[in-house]
């Protein structure tokens, strides 16, 4: 695991635990907004923001 799986998997944890996925919007595109800010806003600086670009994970099968 690299170290932004890592870190985005440890907001991830923190989100629930902390009870403030609560306090995020349901349903609705900020609520999603509000998510992705929280759980990568250590990893992307356009974390939280509607983007117009393609980003693609390259995967490696072993």
């Amino acid at each position: 695991m690299n170290n932004e799986e890592l870190q985005s998997k440890k907001r991830a944890v923190e989100l629930y635990d902390s009870g403030k996925i609560n306090e995020f919007e349901v349903g609705t595109t900020a609520g999603l907004s509000q998510i992705h800010h929280f759980l990568f806003q250590d990893v992307f600086d356009f974390a939280g923001k509607i983007r117009n670009v393609d980003l693609v994970k390259e995967i490696l099968h072993q």
